[in-house]
């Protein structure tokens, strides 16, 4: 099963590599950096994982590169780009983490079968610039989606906490300072909720 995975895959390297044969020298090096960032942004780490069966629950879950148990010891991060494991110590992002589990022989055999298995179209030097253009355009989207997520979680949150965390504050003055202290507090926290919902999302 293994090594017919390995077959796959270096077959799907080959059908990439002849998108990018025009391309030469360092035109070919930036085609290829194009291409890993773009599926490095498409591509969480939580559904990555989800996707293979692991649990994630509030940005941790076990860690499958040493097959641990602990489900507390992988740790997600950078809103699901990046991950470390406090057990074995393993880190890096959804490309080291793909070539860790399933044995990729090089960083592009891994970019090539996480495009396939999920779905991402990969940038190449026969796209239009309206491709390109579209794909910026999805990031600024994506980030604003999150500032607004994790906003309303925040509001929300201080709806939930705020009131009984205040109520015992008799002066004005100091109950309004409190509580926009706590709102603070609770940007954070809103942020690494909202980002592990838009993670699920894909």
């Amino acid at each position: 099963m293994e090594e017919q995975t390995r077959t796959k895959t270096r077959r799907l390297y080959m059908l990439q590599e002849d998108v990018y044969t025009p391309v030469v020298g360092e035109e070919k090096r930036y085609w290829f950096k194009k291409a890993i960032d773009h599926l490095k942004l498409e591509v969480s780490i939580n559904r990555y994982l989800e996707a293979n069966g692991i649990l994630v629950r509030r940005g941790r879950a076990r860690c499958a590169i040493h097959g641990g148990s602990n489900p507390e010891a992988f740790i997600i991060l950078d809103s699901g780009r990046k991950f470390f494991c406090h057990s074995c110590q393993a880190k890096g992002d959804i490309i080291d983490l793909a070539c860790a589990l399933e044995s990729h022989e090089n960083t592009w055999t891994a970019v090539v079968s996480l495009a396939q298995n999920f779905g991402v179209e990969l940038p190449s030097p026969t796209k239009s610039e309206g491709w390109t253009s579209w794909q910026k355009k999805k990031a600024v989207i994506r980030d604003s989606a999150l500032e607004a997520l994790a906003r309303s979680y925040q509001r929300r949150y201080f709806r939930v906490f705020g009131g009984a965390l205040l109520e015992g504050i008799g002066d004005q003055l100091e109950r309004e300072e409190e509580g926009r202290k706590l709102f603070k507090d609770l940007e954070k926290t809103a942020r690494i909720a909202a980002t592990n919902r838009m993670a699920r999302n894909g």
